[in-house]
């Protein structure tokens, strides 16, 4: 439901960012789309995406640490 309001842009900018942050725990899931995202022109858009990425990557390198 998140990625599809997310990915929706007839949708409000501000519901999508909400939506966005709200893939934040599932984003390897949704690596696609938010890389999509990131790319918006739309600078909230964007950088709810990024972020959510780099929370991902983040989790990422910890774990290849342990």
């Amino acid at each position: 439901m998140l990625a599809a309001v997310a990915g929706d842009e007839a949708e409000d900018d501000e519901i999508r960012a909400e939506a966005i942050l709200g893939l934040s725990p599932a984003a390897k899931e949704h690596k696609d789309l938010l890389e999509k995202l990131a790319g918006a022109d739309d600078s909230v858009l964007a950088r709810e995406a990024e972020r959510a990425l780099r929370l991902l990557d983040s989790q990422s390198l910890a774990v290849r640490e342990f």
